[in-house]
């Protein structure tokens, strides 16, 4: 897309029925969206008029482009998915505000938008994969505390500090101001801004900084939290894996189809299941008897018959081979 070698469509958007428009710091992808992957942003705007203005967007940048696929209603996930499940306890929910609104899209007026938010705070935090060059020469001088993934020497700036298990890298695009935040796919640096398709969204709304700014606490000065994490394996056995949950915990349990099937300080289990779907419930326990417990549904196939066709056949010819017998001696 456009003149420039290295630019790209790096927007991740989607459009409901022209009436809701979903603006992501991240990828459709197992990577990003997984209870256990990245730690990214995302906003659901409720507007018509918005959404039909990133339709437009959309369609104006698919003219004459060859390699679009219509969407059928339904992701594509591979069988292999499908046989891993992570389920984790939620440390943050959603939550529902109003708030006036105001889109940033990239390449085409993003530098004007930006400026006018940076403009606008007289203090900012940041959360982001990076931030560099143009952006972060205009967001320094009104900088609190700046957390990414790749942090520039020289600006002290925190190095996010990710949990394999829990959320892994620091992948959004974020600033909270004192009255407004902003959040989208857009990443902090000049050529992001200027070369690149992105969508990004002001959000002028006390309780949006609220929000996010819980979520940046959080992420600043991660403390040590009872949170359960179960892993399912789905083969010839369930292999259900509580290990890697977190805090101090005394006990795990574990529930198949509301029957516990397991007590223990180990936390895994292996169990036999018939084909069809199963409710499986993990409870963590402190030492200090808080609780948490994450729950899922899961599908086994039936067990097909793993018998020889050639021992059928031999044993219906061996079959009618003695009935033979019989009758020619009968």
């Amino acid at each position: 897309m456009g003149s420039c070698l290295d630019s790209f469509v790096h927007s991740k958007f989607i459009v409901r029925d022209s009436s809701s428009l979903l603006i992501s710091t991240e990828n459709p992808d197992e990577s990003s969206i997984s209870p256990c992957g990245n730690r990214g942003f995302g906003v659901i705007l409720r507007n018509k008029e918005l959404a039909e203005y990133a339709l437009k967007v959309f369609r104006d940048d698919t003219k004459n482009v060859q390699d679009i696929e219509k969407y059928t209603g339904w992701f594509k996930v591979s069988s292999e998915i499908r046989k891993k499940i992570e389920v984790r306890s939620r440390e943050f929910e959603p939550v529902n505000f109003s708030s006036d609104v105001s889109l940033i899209l990239a390449p085409d007026y993003s530098l004007q938008k930006f400026n006018s938010f940076v403009e606008s705070q007289s203090r900012m935090d940041v959360e982001a994969l990076y931030i560099k060059d143009y952006a972060l020469n205009e967001v320094y001088p009104k900088s609190g505390r700046i957390l990414v993934q790749y942090p520039v020497e020289g600006y002290g700036m925190k190095e996010f500090q990710g949990d394999k298990e829990m959320v892994n890298i620091l992948h959004g695009k974020l600033i909270i101001g004192d009255s407004a935040v902003l959040v989208g796919s857009m990443n902090f640096c000049y050529s992001s801004m200027t070369k690149n398709r992105e969508l990004s969204v002001v959000l002028y709304s006390k309780k949006a900084v609220g929000y996010f700014r819980k979520v940046f606490e959080r992420d600043w000065d991660p403390k040590p939290k009872l949170l359960a994490l179960m892993k399912i394996n789905i083969g010839k056995e369930l292999e259900i894996d509580m290990r890697n949950s977190t805090g101090d915990i005394r006990e795990y349990m574990l529930y198949l189809d509301g029957k516990r099937i397991y007590e223990g300080t180990r936390g895994y289990v292996k169990v036999d299941a018939a084909g069809g779907n199963h409710i499986i419930k993990g409870v963590i326990v402190g030492k200090n008897g808080s609780i948490d417990e994450v729950t899922t549904i899961v599908h086994v196939e039936t067990k097909s018959s793993n018998l020889d066709i050639r021992i059928i056949l031999f044993s219906v010819i061996f079959a009618v081979f003695l009935y033979k017998v019989w009758k020619d001696h009968g």
